[in-house]
């Protein structure tokens, strides 16, 4: 008689455990599926603007050095390129009455194309 009240706890032992284990496997599935779904869903947020608007953007390298920049200045606009050293090499400016495109050499050089009111001109 023993024996089989031993069996019978231990079935009811084995069975309590495979009932723990089937509800931990069941939470398990319903948050991979939801995990999974909620994925899906933020992938479909939003289409990729086809126009990105702002006042100013800023171009850098691996290491954050500012590289160029565009954006406004003043009443006008400012496309500038530079170098590794964070110099810049070359500018584009367009303004209400005028616009200039330098292009900076070594030191105390450089080249000026403008047109100021109309007038073109190239001061060396």
């Amino acid at each position: 008689m023993t024996s089989s009240t031993e069996e019978l706890q231990a079935v009811k032992k084995r069975l309590s455990d495979m009932e723990a284990q089937n509800r931990r496997l069941k939470w398990s599935g319903l948050s991979l599926l939801a995990a999974l779904s909620a994925v899906v869903l933020m992938g479909q947020a939003a289409p990729t603007p086809k126009v990105i608007e702002a006042q100013r953007f800023v171009l850098k390298d691996a290491k954050g050095n500012v590289r160029a920049w565009f954006g406004l200045l003043g009443q006008g606009s400012e496309l500038t390129l530079g170098n590794v050293n964070k110099e810049p090499k070359m500018t584009l400016r367009v303004s209400e009455d005028a616009s200039d495109l330098h292009f900076f050499g070594g030191e105390n050089s450089g080249m000026n194309l403008g047109v100021d009111f109309g007038n073109p001109r190239l001061p060396w």
